[in-house]
């Protein structure tokens, strides 16, 4: 394990890199051919990038944005802190088994994106997946779905334990399932588009955009 205040830049030219840092300022890391497998961390901002997949097995805490972008997949075994984390997985999938916490989340994904950990909290998110597979996040507090975009025909659910507002567009040609533990609306460019919507909230539900298309 690694411990200093400046900023670090790694590159790993052949096989996996394995990185853990109990203190280091920015902190760049690139795996060119194989894996990024990430222990404990604690750093400023963080930029882990990888030829194959991305695994983090212990927590990490970002003070700068945290961004981890793999040519397959990313798998969340550790926990992630950071004011604004992106998540990247090129020709995969993007899972997890601990939780994000973060003010706004951005995720891109091939083959789906599954952040299911009822530990989230998050404040904003933006979610993208480009081919098979399906958008699953759950969420504790008040979530701001800034857009979702389903480009395959897979299904798009998000359950919140708090208020929920679509403000952006979250389309798709699957079904979407939109649960909350306070209200649920629509606000600013907000619409829906899918084969269906089933909603289930606590305090309301608004949905009047005119820019909603439920088949």
């Amino acid at each position: 394990s690694i411990s200093r205040t400046g900023p670090m830049n790694v590159t790993q030219a052949s096989g996996d890199l394995s990185f853990s840092a109990e203190r280091v300022g920015d902190l760049n890391l690139r795996a060119t051919s194989g894996d990024l497998i990430l222990g404990a961390i604690v750093s400023g901002l963080l930029d882990g990038r990888a030829a194959q997949n991305v695994s983090v097995h212990d927590a990490i805490n970002a003070s700068g944005p945290a961004s981890l972008t793999a040519g397959t997949s990313i798998a969340l075994n550790g926990g992630l802190t950071a004011p604004a984390v992106a998540l990247t997985a090129q020709n995969g999938t993007i899972s997890q088994s601990a939780p994000i916490i973060a003010s706004s989340l951005v995720t891109q994904s091939a083959t789906g994106t599954s952040l299911t950990d009822t530990g989230n909290t998050i404040g904003s998110v933006a979610a993208a997946n480009s081919g098979s597979g399906d958008i699953t996040l759950a969420n504790s507090g008040a979530l701001n779905v800034s857009g979702i975009s389903q480009g395959g025909s897979g299904d798009v659910t998000v359950t919140n334990t708090g208020a929920l507002t679509i403000s952006g567009t979250v389309t798709t040609t699957g079904n979407i399932t939109l649960t909350a533990g306070g209200n649920i609306q629509e606000a600013g460019s907000g619409a829906i588009a899918g084969a269906s919507l089933t909603t289930n909230s606590v305090t309301g539900t608004v949905l009047d955009s005119g820019g909603n298309a439920v088949t």
